[in-house]
């Protein structure tokens, strides 16, 4: 470490609490056995927030934070699958003329604007129609 003079060691102790006093304890704990660790000397500010951004609370309400979290991730990805799922479905049906007018109109719109891409839907006023309804 640098040499100062209490001045100097006062003014850098003031600067690292207003930088990192708001830190819970758990974090300062990790902070400082890395620094140790790690460091060949004093680490900097900039250091210290660099290794505080590894640490993780590991607390209770953050462990049933991330469980939800985790939770709700995968309700998300199976509704989207499900959706996707569906979609494939439609655009099956509609390429086959499985399809009628009122399936049409009770798809979700993102479907319709599948199958209006690739032809098989024309986009109206109203919504969308198939192309068949309109030819006859």
């Amino acid at each position: 470490m640098r040499a100062v003079d209490d001045t100097s060691g006062k003014l850098l102790i003031a600067t690292y609490h207003r930088m990192l006093g708001s830190k819970p304890l758990e974090a300062m704990t990790y902070l400082a056995e890395r620094a140790i660790a790690e460091c060949r000397w004093f680490p900097t500010v900039a250091e210290c927030f660099d290794i505080l951004d590894d640490w993780q609370r590991a607390d209770e309400p953050c462990q049933a934070k991330a469980a939800a979290r985790g939770l709700l991730e995968n309700h998300r990805t199976r509704v989207v699958m499900a959706d996707f799922q569906g979609k494939e479905d439609f655009m099956r049906r509609i390429r086959a003329g499985q399809i009628d007018q009122s399936e049409v109109d009770a798809a979700p719109r993102w479907y319709c604007d599948v199958a209006e891409c690739q032809g098989f839907l024309t986009r109206t006023d109203d919504g969308f129609l198939l192309r068949q309804a309109i030819a006859a």
